[in-house]
């Protein structure tokens, strides 16, 4: 286990795949943690991340930052990764509203439920606008990005 800002303990162009699972919100200064992955990462290896967007804030320890599509797509150019694919993903707009505004303890597991439900019967009967939806309202991102 190392530190936030301590240099990876790897020998450089070792990996062909990197993952950032639910890593980056926690992280202050991408800077110093993509200086990193450049080096043990192969050239013309591959990053693979997923992060929130439209989801609550949480510990672990902190959570410091929401990005955009946009946001990403510039960092991972201006970080030397090109073939880059953001692919925002989402729940749909009734499970999305219950799991930001609605955290009630006693009643929440049965609103999560009838939201999963609303939002497949909008999935099927809507597609169109629940694709519209996901695009501008995703509850996480994932993406995909090749190093130079």
């Amino acid at each position: 286990m190392i530190g936030v800002n301590e240099p990876f303990p790897v020998k450089k162009n070792y990996f062909d795949q990197c993952l950032l699972l639910n890593v980056l919100e926690h992280i202050y200064d991408w800077n110093f943690l993509f200086n990193e992955i450049k080096k043990i990462l192969k050239k013309g290896g591959n990053i693979h991340i997923i992060i929130p967007f439209m989801y609550p804030i949480h510990g672990a320890p902190s959570d410091y930052k929401r990005v955009t599509s946009d946001y990403l797509k510039k960092f991972l150019k201006d970080n030397s990764f090109k073939n880059i694919v953001i692919s925002p993903l989402s729940y749909g707009p009734f499970t999305n509203s219950q799991l930001i505004f609605y955290r009630h303890k006693i009643i929440n597991g049965f609103m999560s439920q009838i939201s999963v439900i609303l939002d497949k019967l909008f999935q099927t009967f809507f597609r169109k606008q629940y694709i519209s939806y996901n695009v501008q309202c995703p509850s996480f991102y994932y993406v995909s990005a090749q190093l130079k």
